[in-house]
């Protein structure tokens, strides 16, 4: 039986290491819109010329979330997340940060890595039966619209843009970064009707593997993120 004091100066060395060890929770959100407003699945909407299309589904991968403070990096993620915006709950990923980190910035990257592509399939949010997965040659797909647009000439004017590829000279996962408020919740904006109007679906309807016209909408992809501003 430990006597008082030996039990006092134990204490004193356990309750340090359970502060250094003290996480937050730290909430990084990805908002999918049209121009300014939310998103809608599956109902009419109009690009800036007034051409109709529709939005059946939008799926990304986020990986490697690092959050960064005067210049260095103070927390990264290893996890890779599927973005659904048919899955409410996928738009939202809580980090578990240590406790007095600094934080100005973050930085992700659009789809996923080569590493873990030439890895093989996975579970969880890599599990191909997410339908994000083309084969062992090709890898993980990082972005997923679907939809319709009256100037497709396609089947019932469908256009499908199925952005991925890891070996050069089609690597198309993009970096992306901003700065952030160093307190609260970061709401990220992921606006279609851009990536729409860069990607001009009358002209070309369908982009189903890696290719220079994939990395290239890769690239517009990234560009409409934002940090999100709906005061």
């Amino acid at each position: 039986m430990l006597r008082p004091v030996c039990l006092s100066v134990l204490l004193c060395f356990l309750l340090p290491c359970t502060g250094q060890d003290a996480t937050f929770i730290k909430h990084v959100g990805f908002v999918p819109v049209f121009s300014k407003e939310a998103l809608q699945l599956h109902q009419a909407v109009k690009l800036a010329d007034g051409t109709p299309v529709t939005i059946d589904r939008l799926r990304f991968y986020v990986s490697q979330i690092t959050l960064h403070g005067q210049g260095r990096t103070s927390f990264v993620d290893p996890a890779c997340h599927l973005i659904d915006a048919e899955i409410p709950s996928s738009l939202e990923v809580a980090l578990m940060v240590p406790q007095g980190i600094h934080v100005d910035s973050i930085s992700f990257l659009l789809g996923i890595d080569s590493l873990t592509n030439v890895s093989g399939a996975f579970g969880g949010d890599l599990d191909p039966t997410k339908g994000m997965y083309w084969a062992w040659n090709s890898g993980y797909i990082n972005w997923k619209l679907e939809g319709t647009c009256t100037k497709c000439e396609t089947l019932k004017n469908q256009f499908e843009f199925h952005l991925g590829g890891y070996l050069p000279p089609y690597f198309n996962a993009q970096r992306i970064g901003f700065a952030v408020p160093a307190q609260g919740p970061i709401a990220i904006d992921v606006d279609v009707a851009a990536f729409l109007e860069r990607a001009k679906p009358g002209e070309r309807c369908a982009i189903m593997s890696p290719s220079k016209e994939a990395v290239e909408l890769a690239r517009v992809a990234a560009s409409v993120f934002s940090i999100a501003d709906h005061d």
